[in-house]
């Protein structure tokens, strides 16, 4: 297994272990504190020591020459959508530009041609569709 992968494994693991006993938790410091504020004491200490390990424990995932690399295609991407904009004005333009950047990033979801060329693969776009409707379905719990 990749090296990303693995952290944003045990990452994913231990937010979902969070919101499993997360409850049982605040109850036990709403016990012994008598405070409602000190259970958001404590998920704010929880929320600071994630960032601390996000910023300056987890490892990045791209190389510095890749990363430096991306960022000057995007840059150069921008300069060229700008002036191409500069030169063809308009809301519905805008509107499409705006749309279309948007959901730019789903386009990773998007099934892949196999190597062999028989069909495509459909396992990620499945399984974001299966989580799309979990976490719809986690949220609407939790309004409900």
């Amino acid at each position: 297994m990749h090296h990303s992968a693995r952290i944003f494994s045990r990452f994913s693991g231990s937010l979902m272990i969070g919101l499993a006993i997360g409850p049982e938790i605040s109850a036990l410091i709403l016990r012994y504190t008598h405070s409602n504020t000190a259970v958001f004491y404590v998920a704010a200490i929880c929320a600071a020591i994630n960032v601390f390990l996000i910023l300056f424990i987890f490892p990045e995932s791209l190389k510095h020459e890749v990363r430096e690399r991306n960022i000057e295609t995007a840059r150069l991407a921008r300069v060229a959508i700008l002036q191409d904009r500069s030169r063809k004005s308009g809301l519905w333009r805008s509107v499409k530009y705006a749309v279309k950047t948007f959901f730019e990033p789903l386009k990773t979801l998007a099934p892949k041609a196999r190597p062999q060329g028989r069909g495509h693969d459909w396992s990620l776009t499945l399984m974001a569709i299966a989580s799309f409707f979990y976490h719809l379905t986690f949220v609407s719990e939790l309004l409900t």
